[in-house]
């Protein structure tokens, strides 16, 4: 099980890595200035879901979302991830004990 759960993390991180890339992209393409890019190019680098992050979702009719939050001080919170990474009962399929409780969600 844990194996699945590191794939799943996994999954989530890669939608935060591309979420981090259209902000580094969205702000290279703006107005914004040299120092302003290399700040969020900073912040961004520790920046990973991990299996610890995976405590931390909602559950909705038709997914989870999984939440993570970056912790951004206020000064710099513009460059901040949203930090919502939605994920189908499908696609969580491998990932949900039928038996269990989100089991109900899966047809």
């Amino acid at each position: 099980m844990t194996d699945r759960m590191a794939q799943l993390a996994t999954n989530v991180n890669q939608k935060l890595q591309a979420e981090l890339k259209t902000i580094l992209q969205e702000l290279s393409g703006s107005r914004s200035d040299a120092e302003d890019i290399r700040i969020a190019r900073e912040a961004q680098e520790p920046l990973r879901f991990t299996l610890e992050n995976l405590d931390n979702f909602s559950v909705g009719r038709t997914g989870i979302t999984f939440l993570y939050d970056a912790g951004y001080p206020h000064a710099i919170q513009a460059f901040e991830p949203v930090g919502h990474y939605f994920f189908s009962y499908s696609e969580l399929k491998p990932y949900i004990k039928p038996d269990g409780p989100l089991g109900q969600f899966l047809h």
